[in-house]
């Protein structure tokens, strides 16, 4: 049972494959530890010739539970000031879960990996790819992996290659983009009446 010892805490990870084969990281979402990633997901990616590496986040799984950072608010709390646009005071940021990656890829020796992510482990993947301040902040989508495993998109992580950098609007349908917008604000919004409601009459 591997841990990385690292300088933002202590992290379990499980790697899965050759270390020679192209590596491909798994980061799960809140609360939830790399166990809950599916064995038919990871066995299908070691099919097509890929390392796969796992991780419990910070305060998930095996990892170190930062306890001492805890703020009084619950998560649903959170997560419906969120929603609501309304500030809240987060013991550590995205950018801090990126930073315990950055430093798990370190430890590993690897200077590329795929990245894939579920719900907020997405989130944490694309700070992860958009972070000016280590190497791997080249966010693109790499058409290697795509073609072994299909209707699969990815953020790829490593040195800028002799190409063009692809922006968002080139990485996304534009239209799409903007409808699924517009779908999050009418949610908002709606929640937001919810809320308001629910207030009026307590």
């Amino acid at each position: 049972m591997p841990f990385a010892h690292l300088k933002t805490g202590r992290f379990h990870y499980e790697v899965f494959g050759d270390k020679q084969l192209p590596a491909v990281l798994l980061i799960m979402g809140l609360g939830m530890p790399a166990a809950g990633w599916p064995q038919s997901f990871i066995s299908m990616l070691l099919e097509k010739s890929l390392r796969v590496i796992t991780v419990d986040n910070r305060d998930a799984g095996l990892s170190e539970h930062f306890s001492h950072l805890k703020t009084s608010m619950s998560v649903p709390a959170a997560i419906g000031r969120t929603l609501l646009r309304l500030p809240v005071q987060a013991p550590y940021l995205l950018e801090d879960m990126a930073l315990d990656l950055v430093q798990l890829l370190d430890e590993l020796k690897l200077q590329r990996a795929h990245v894939v992510g579920a719900s907020m482990g997405g989130m944490i993947g694309q700070t992860l790819a958009l972070d000016g301040r280590n190497d791997r902040s080249d966010p693109r989508i790499d058409p290697t992996l795509e073609s072994r495993v299909p209707h699969f998109r990815h953020v790829s992580l490593g040195q800028p290659e002799n190409r063009p950098r692809k922006t968002a609007r080139d990485l996304f349908n534009p239209d799409a983009l903007g409808r699924l917008v517009d779908r999050g604000r009418k949610r908002e919004a709606f929640r937001k009446s919810v809320y308001d409601a629910e207030k009026s009459e307590l």
